[in-house]
């Protein structure tokens, strides 16, 4: 299947302008995503006042899982190390040859977690040069 026709516009487009939908026949929605964006764009002004109050509540409601979910968030979802890591990592810190520093492959500011595997020794030019860089 190569193309479809939009509902709104009327244009013929290549279905890759189409968010898929398994509930179709097609298997694509019946709007292309220009015609789609502005369908949702209407209906949220129309209804921003709706949402807005639903959301309000849903905030008043929910205060202690949303407080729950930002303190997550802010601790960037860290997970206590089991014994077994913490030896592994403390081996790895204490093997690190003399001139080299321990760095971290995928950066533990970009989601990056502080085990074995994610671990590796630099000198400190190629880390300084590598910053939090994901060099894969």
């Amino acid at each position: 299947m190569g193309s479809l026709t939009c509902t709104s516009c009327k244009h013929e487009k290549p279905v890759t302008e189409y968010y898929k939908n398994s509930s179709k026949k097609s298997g694509y929605h019946n709007l292309c995503k220009c015609c789609h964006k502005e369908v949702r764009q209407k209906s949220y002004k129309k209804n921003f006042s709706k949402i807005a109050d639903y959301q309000k509540g849903y905030r008043k409601t929910n205060r202690g899982k949303l407080n729950e979910y930002r303190s997550m968030m802010d601790q960037g979802f860290r997970q206590p190390i089991s014994e077994h890591f913490m030896s592994e990592l403390q081996d790895i810190y204490h093997a690190c040859p003399p001139g080299m520093e321990v760095d971290h492959i995928y950066p533990v500011s970009k989601g990056g977690l502080h085990v074995p595997w994610n671990l590796q020794y630099l000198t400190p030019e190629e880390n300084k040069r590598k910053s939090a860089r994901v060099d894969l």
